[in-house]
């Protein structure tokens, strides 16, 4: 049997309730789609999805015992037989041509990396009616980037040569790894990003507040460690952080008044997750700096 064209790695811990949505969309992408093959990480979960796993032999399915997303991929990339690389998330579900048109740029050899749309899933409550109203994980905002572009790996494609050339992914990142492995292409080898508008996924975003606090810190404090890294990002002030506080108080005001108006329940909701948002980012960038006081500025 002749080596798939593409590898599309997927990474998951403790995704039982999405990955079966995940997984079904790729085995019914477009027959039409470029040879491939599907390598599904599994990043030490304790919950059913080992168990959903077993039900599709078409998988090919490590494990990664490394905590994180980034020693996931590059677990998947160590067994990858393809000559490009695919990447979505367990918490995302794939439109039948998402091959055929995230591939096709890869015709011009001055493209090294391709990034598709990502439109947030059906939605269960308020938070990811407000997540999907904020278009969180928008794939075209990262894309404009000031220092350079890069894409989300929710929706990804590269050369895995160019991946394995420039050392994988960073394990010691917790978030931001795909903004930092793009950064690490394009500075090696001068290639073009490029926007897929018709390679589309569907995230299916968090649903409870605690995970949605969680996930927004660890991007600002990512935003920062980033910043630092590639040195990439003006001088934060005693004025920003002024204006950071401020928007807090602003929007924890706004979430007050709407409280104490007794505003409909879904304009209340929206408002606290305002206040929750701004919080959220304040606090990564807080513990950002908690965690790298009195150590030097982490080295590309």
């Amino acid at each position: 049997m002749s080596k798939p064209q593409i590898s599309i790695i997927v990474g998951v811990l403790n995704g039982s309730r999405t990955i079966t949505q995940c997984i079904d969309s790729l085995l019914s992408l477009s027959k039409d789609s470029p040879s491939h093959e599907i390598i599904v990480v599994d990043n030490g979960s304790t919950d059913e999805t080992q168990a959903i796993l077993k039900r599709y032999p078409q998988l090919i399915v490590e494990k990664e015992q490394i905590r994180g997303v980034s020693a996931a991929r590059n677990k998947g990339l160590t067994v990858a037989q393809g000559e490009y690389a695919a990447f979505t998330d367990a918490d995302c579900y794939c439109t039948p041509n998402w091959l055929i048109e995230g591939i096709k740029f890869f015709h011009d050899p001055a493209v090294g990396i391709v990034g598709g749309k990502i439109e947030g899933g059906a939605t269960n409550n308020l938070l990811q009616e407000w997540m999907n109203q904020h278009r969180v994980l928008d794939q075209e905002w990262v894309l404009k980037n000031q220092f350079m572009p890069y894409v989300q790996t929710a929706n990804a494609f590269f050369k895995i040569s160019d991946i394995l050339d420039v050392g994988g992914f960073d394990v010691n990142l917790l978030s931001g790894q795909d903004a930092d492995l793009c950064w690490n292409i394009q500075s090696k080898t001068g290639k073009k990003v490029v926007f897929a508008s018709q390679a589309v996924v569907y995230h299916n975003h968090r649903d409870s507040v605690e995970e949605f606090f969680r996930v927004s810190a660890s991007r600002a404090e990512a935003g920062l460690f980033l910043a630092q890294k590639w040195k990439n990002h003006p001088q934060r002030t005693f004025k920003t952080s002024l204006w950071e506080i401020g928007q807090i108080v602003k929007y924890g005001f706004i979430y007050f008044l709407s409280v104490l108006k007794r505003d409909d329940h879904k304009k209340s909701e929206f408002a606290k997750y305002d206040f929750i948002s701004r919080l959220a980012r304040k606090w990564g960038l807080i513990r950002w700096r908690f965690k790298y006081w009195f150590s030097d500025a982490p080295k590309k």
